[in-house]
């Protein structure tokens, strides 16, 4: 069976977190399937270390400024990762384990980018930018710790056949 870790170091695989309700985030594992993008939720809210940890770690995991930022295994919750089949991520298993959970298929984007900007709010959690998708809604993929944007969009794009 194929683990979290497996995935982290797989180049069809990026870990991005995605805003909702205004302040409230999920970091999803994504992968670059053969006809769509299958978002899985690997953590919940994730906030920055503060004065509130002992109110926050209540329902929320907090990075702290002293580990490995740009390690993606810091923006994983295992309690998410135990509920998944990690051997087939586009299960339908999967899928039903949260609400979160979601594909996009290849077919329904109508545009797709990378903006290398900072995104507003993120603090000291290190990001090196955001993958857009626009297909029923819009997607923004804010990519955690080093990864390299031009290249998962690159890649993205071959899937789709745009180049």
């Amino acid at each position: 069976m194929k683990s979290c870790t497996n995935y982290l170091n797989d180049n069809l695989c990026f870990v991005a977190m995605e805003y909702y309700g205004l302040v409230f985030n999920h970091t999803y594992l994504i992968k670059i399937d053969q006809k769509s993008l299958i978002a899985l939720k690997i953590c919940g809210n994730i906030s920055l270390e503060s004065e509130f940890d002992y109110i926050y770690n209540k329902f929320t995991k907090v990075v702290k400024r002293k580990s490995d930022l740009n390690s993606l295994s810091n923006y994983i919750d295992e309690k998410y990762i135990k509920l998944y089949d990690l051997s087939y991520l586009a299960s339908d298993t999967n899928f039903s384990c949260s609400k979160a959970n979601f594909k996009i298929e290849f077919s329904k984007i109508k545009t797709i980018d990378f903006k290398k900007t900072k995104k507003y709010g993120m603090g000291y959690i290190p990001h090196t930018g955001r993958i857009i998708v626009e297909s029923d809604k819009i997607n923004e993929f804010i990519l955690l710790g080093n990864q390299d944007g031009n290249e998962i969009l690159n890649l993205i794009r071959t899937k789709m056949n745009l180049r």
